[in-house]
């Protein structure tokens, strides 16, 4: 699955912050879910095929109102 292109890449910091959002939602809702999961499904969402991937093509810098 490839990056729908119309839409820009957040900063690392901000897809961290999806991560712990993520984990913590699932977790709240008594599904248990490892940083791990948690990394690997984010990175799907975004149309990479693993977190360093995804983690590569991200900027340390925000853009486009994302934090």
């Amino acid at each position: 699955m490839e990056q729908d292109m119309d839409i820009p890449l957040p900063s690392r910091s901000a897809l961290k912050a999806q991560v712990k959002r993520l984990r913590q939602a699932v977790n709240a809702a008594g599904t248990p879910m490892t940083h791990v999961q948690a990394l690997e499904a984010v990175a799907y969402q975004w149309g990479a095929r693993d977190w360093n991937t995804l983690s590569a093509r991200a900027d340390d810098t925000a853009r486009h109102g994302y934090v």
